[in-house]
């Protein structure tokens, strides 16, 4: 009897502890801030993305809003931090996680309904009471893509975009010239095995080099790569499905005439030594080459991939950067945001269209187009 009574007083303290648990989830408890942390919002074909809303307590009136849409979910770290930054800088701010990601009970399946799920949420939130109508977008990488997502599909309240490193599906990654690139064989595992991110897997250089030694000394079919890692990889054959740039990669962000009608102000940041700098210029390319009055902006330095998504690096691949290219883009993306939401002052960089730091001479040049920027070019065939 005593053993039961045990039992049962440990089953209902587990439950006890769940229910905390989870109503702690609900809204978290921060002296400055409000944090709304489990927001469910439904798109038009049923799919359920996970949201979190910072405001700054006390703030009555409805603000513009700085929104990010991620596949990596850093809920109570990264992101947590980077919603209390906007919001001290006076706007409501709202990351939401891709279909499939953290609270959302659907599949996996990057890129592919981006556009669309990026529509329904910028919807959402333009009509909550807190947003003045007007939304805003920034971020690097794969939240570089998710804001041409939704500009593919815009939404009247979206009123601008910071896209960094942006990359473009089908394009720089999974495959460049369709030919595909491997590390997204195992970021595909990084994202996709469970609801935030597998860092084990992600991390695991031994096992990928393994495996890519064998498909080069055993000359299997590149199909095959996932039975020589000995784990099937639904991502990588999805992709490796479609090897040319077809439908299903040009449904994922803007093409061709669909660029017309981005009318929006566009600041993009980009490097010289961003290994996906041909997916960002790509967008600036077509943005101008369908809507030759755009209003975007190119910002691009001595900068790699993760180093245009911050401050840059001092050194990189053994070059000692410049002092002057060493810019605060987080610093600059605000005075961005001001410029365009609150009327503010046009951040000083932006001297014209493409403001470019030539290495070497510490300083930074200006000019209408990318062809401009160079005084002369040289062909070489191949």
């Amino acid at each position: 009897m005593m053993k039961k009574n045990f039992l049962l007083n440990c089953l209902i303290y587990l439950f006890l502890a769940n229910n905390c648990l989870a109503n702690l989830q609900t809204d978290s408890v921060d002296i400055d801030y409000l944090i709304q942390n489990n927001i469910l919002i439904k798109t038009r074909d049923g799919a359920t993305i996970s949201a979190i809303v910072v405001q700054k307590k006390g703030q009555t009136k409805p603000l513009p809003v700085v929104f990010q849409f991620t596949i990596y979910v850093r809920d109570t770290g990264r992101d947590l931090e980077s919603l209390k930054e906007l919001a001290d800088n006076g706007y409501v701010a709202v990351i939401a996680y891709t279909r499939g990601k953290r609270f959302s009970p659907d599949e996996i399946w990057p890129y592919e309904h981006d556009a669309n799920d990026a529509y329904d949420v910028i919807d959402w939130i333009s009509k909550q009471p807190w947003c003045n109508g007007s939304i805003a977008m920034f971020g690097g990488s794969y939240n570089g893509f998710t804001q041409w997502a939704a500009a593919k599909k815009l939404h009247r309240a979206l009123k601008t975009i910071v896209p960094y490193v942006a990359n473009r599906p089908g394009m720089g990654l999974p495959m460049e010239n369709n030919i595909f690139i491997n590390p997204n064989y195992e970021w595909s595992f990084y994202v996709s095995n469970n609801k935030y991110l597998d860092n084990k897997v992600g991390n695991d250089r031994k096992r990928f080099r393994k495996m890519q030694n064998r498909w080069w000394q055993t000359g299997a079919a590149y199909k095959d790569l996932d039975k020589i890692d000995g784990t099937p990889n639904r991502l990588f054959q999805r992709w490796i499905s479609h090897p040319s740039y077809d439908k299903y990669w040009q449904n994922m962000a803007p093409y061709k005439d669909e660029f017309a009608q981005i009318t929006i102000p566009i600041l993009s940041i980009d490097g010289y030594y961003n290994d996906s700098q041909n997916s960002g210029l790509y967008y600036l390319k077509e943005h101008y080459k369908y809507n030759p009055k755009a209003e975007h902006y190119l910002i691009i330095g001595p900068y790699s991939h993760f180093g245009a998504q911050k401050k840059g690096q001092k050194i990189i691949n053994g070059y000692s950067v410049d002092a002057n290219a060493l810019i605060d883009t987080k610093k600059i993306t605000y005075q961005w945001l001001d410029y365009i939401l609150k009327d503010g002052e046009k951040p000083k960089i932006l001297k014209d269209k493409i403001n470019y730091q030539v290495m070497d001479a510490n300083q930074w040049r200006s000019a209408s187009s990318v062809q401009n920027m160079s005084n002369h070019t040289l062909k070489f065939y191949l």
